[in-house]
């Protein structure tokens, strides 16, 4: 089912009515500015989609400006060089809907707080990421899967409640080359927050007007 603003509302309002169509139709992108390096700092934010062109198929995320007409509620957390930026969400908010910055060479990684699933942390870890390991042999940088899973295992663990999901190098599960991730999570009705990520070919390209996006996975289910 196409977007149709006279029929659906605003793009957010049609994208959650109709997720497994949206993610089928359009390829869901990331204001790229939407980054600490860019001023963005992870929390509740104020957001809008500008939806597609006439004849594109991609609908950008990106902070309310003065002027726009509709906006909503989300967490956001931006992605950091060298990094892991990371967030918790729960019901204590209005927002039911969390975003991430693009992955394109980084890891998303979530710990559930209890079997309820009501609260999570949240973690993107940089794909550029580095870490010092002193080791028998002395002081040594780490990257890749190794200084992901530095961080991950320090900051949430890697017990029963803890997933991931990457989009990085071949020791990675989820690999493809040449290809970026959307994220988006949604709280259900009864409190559970439930994740799901569209993958495309990665976009490089300075405007997104009117352009036609493959996509390569429409809708998957992931950290379940």
């Amino acid at each position: 089912m196409p977007y149709n603003p006279s029929t659906h509302g605003s793009f957010d309002k049609y994208l959650v009515s109709n997720l497994n169509e949206a993610m089928k139709e359009y390829a869901l992108v990331i204001e790229p500015t939407l980054s600490v390096q860019g001023g963005t700092q992870p929390g509740i934010k104020n957001m809008t989609f500008d939806p597609p062109g006439g004849k594109g198929n991609i609908a950008v995320l990106r902070e309310k400006k003065v002027g726009d007409q509709t906006s909503f509620k989300c967490f956001y957390l931006p992605w950091k060089t060298k990094s892991t930026t990371s967030c918790t969400l729960n019901g204590d908010t209005d927002a039911c809907l969390f975003f991430t910055s693009t992955l394109n060479g980084c890891r998303l990684s979530v710990k559930y707080h209890d079997g309820s699933k009501k609260s999570v942390t949240v973690l993107h870890i940089a794909g550029n990421l580095e870490k010092q390991v002193v080791g028998k042999w002395g002081t040594s940088n780490k990257t890749g899967t190794f200084a992901r899973d530095i961080d991950q295992k320090a900051l949430i663990g890697n017990g029963p409640n803890t997933r991931k999901f990457s989009i990085t190098d071949k020791e990675e599960k989820d690999y493809t080359r040449d290809r970026a991730a959307f994220i988006i999570g949604i709280r259900t009705p009864s409190g559970e927050w439930k994740f799901y990520t569209q993958v495309f070919k990665d976009l490089f390209m300075g405007s997104f007007d009117d352009k036609i996006v493959e996509i390569f996975v429409p809708k998957k289910p992931i950290l379940q």
